[in-house]
């Protein structure tokens, strides 16, 4: 090794030699000692530089050195797949993320193509890319399918970019978790989508004006109007004045962050009827959580409405009736005459009662001669004036009664007068309900 070192330096100077020569420098001999002092002098400093020259070469060679070394350590370490592939698709390098995420050793990959590697319906796919990334020398970004070594498909992200002599840069990453996570929340929306879409109760979205932006097919069938006469109109525009002043306030208090939870309003459908609904509803925001509208849900309650409005009509009906009983028949009720018996009897208790009697009366199958007597004893009137206004027989309504008093089970004329409020009551239609707004 030293004697080929030695022949290498020799030749060095035999030829630094041949080239002095050439230069026709002038002889030692004709130079002065002035001169050849100065001579010596540029030559000493020049040997110094050359040195210098040569350490600074030295550091510099030892930090590429260290640069290689780490960018190898990073190319080689990095938790994303980088390959390097040849103007023909070869792949010339390949770092452990790649081979760990094909499964495959870098001494089997080294100069395979890799479309070898990635699901046949996709290489077309790669194939465009990487013309792209050729003829623009622009990046390029895709995702497609790669296969391990197992058969195992696996979805990729890749990056690609022109290097030097023709080749190819590419980094990639498995994102096959990411595409099913995506996948089922794809699923979920389409369910959720369908739920709202059958769903009976009404969903909407409001901008912050108070205009529709969403509504389900329920809204439809609730107020009569094509979804797209209520889309882009306020809810206000579906209410009275007075409604749709509480309506906005509830509205500005959404705005605002809150949210609301069974409240109840009164709309207007397309035919002019009214719409009772209860909404829970609450702001939406944006991803910088802004608020941007109002979305919720309601459900009709117009049928329980109009029920119990109903109900409530019947329960004024009979207690207005079980008061005027008390008032006209309690002095036949009462033998003893009592001031107090009037205001002594249990509304709730005749209210009771009465209703178990009308089940019973209607078990006693009265002719309809027999309710037409009942109900004329029940308005006080005589059996003379019965017979009269019936154009019937006195002996006839006194039959009548007397069979009426055998079905009812009752002995005097007192108790045949209830039976008679009773019945009143079942023949009375109950009174029409004032609109309300």
């Amino acid at each position: 090794m030293a004697d080929k070192s030695s022949t290498h330096k020799l030749t060095l100077r035999e030829k630094a030699e041949e080239q002095f020569v050439a230069l026709e420098l002038p002889s030692s001999e004709t130079l002065s000692s002035v001169e050849i002092q100065r001579l010596f002098h540029e030559l000493q400093v020049h040997q110094i530089e050359l040195e210098m020259q040569n350490e600074q070469l030295g550091h510099s060679h030892a930090e590429l050195e260290g640069s290689r070394k780490q960018y190898f350590d990073l190319y080689d370490l990095a938790p994303i797949g980088y390959l390097t592939l040849n103007a023909q698709g070869l792949i010339r390098k390949a770092n452990r993320a790649a081979t760990a995420m094909l499964g495959i050793d870098r001494d089997v990959l080294i100069m395979k193509p890799l479309s070898k590697y990635i699901v046949p319906e996709d290489q077309d796919h790669f194939s465009l890319n990487l013309n792209n990334i050729s003829e623009t020398g622009k990046p390029q970004g895709w995702e497609m399918r790669l296969v391990r070594a197992d058969g195992t498909p696996i979805w990729a992200s890749l990056q690609g970019l022109l290097a030097a002599y023709g080749e190819y840069w590419i980094a990639f990453s498995d994102i096959t978790e990411l595409k099913r996570l995506e996948a089922e929340l794809i699923k979920s929306e389409a369910l959720y989508h369908s739920l709202v879409e059958i769903s009976q109760d009404l969903i909407w979205q409001c901008d912050p004006e108070g205009r529709y932006t969403f509504l389900n097919p329920a809204w439809k069938q609730v107020f009569g109007y094509e979804l797209n006469e209520m889309l882009g109109k306020k809810f206000t525009d579906f209410q009275l004045d007075e409604a749709g002043d509480r309506g906005y306030g509830e509205h500005v208090r959404l705005m605002a962050g809150n949210s609301v939870t069974g409240y109840e309003a009164t709309h207007i459908g397309k035919a002019g009827n009214e719409i009772h609904l209860v909404f829970n509803a609450r702001h939406i925001e944006d991803k910088r959580g802004n608020i941007i509208g109002t979305s919720g849900s309601a459900y009709d309650i117009t049928e329980q409405r109009k029920k119990l409005e109903s109900e409530a009509v019947t329960s004024e009906k009979k207690n207005r009736l079980l008061s005027t009983f008390i008032h006209d028949y309690s002095a036949a009720l009462d033998p003893t005459g009592d001031s107090n018996f009037e205001r002594d009897f249990d509304l709730d208790h005749l209210s009771s009662t009465f209703q178990n009697d009308e089940s019973s009366l209607r078990n006693k199958k009265l002719t309809r001669r027999e309710r037409e007597v009942l109900l004329m004893v029940g308005q006080g009137i005589s059996s003379k004036k019965i017979a009269e206004q019936m154009g019937i027989r006195l002996k006839t309504v006194e039959m009548h009664r007397s069979n009426l008093m055998k079905k009812l089970g009752t002995v005097n004329a007192a108790s045949l007068g209830r039976w008679a409020i009773i019945a009143a009551q079942m023949t009375t239609p109950p009174p029409k309900m004032p609109v309300l707004l």
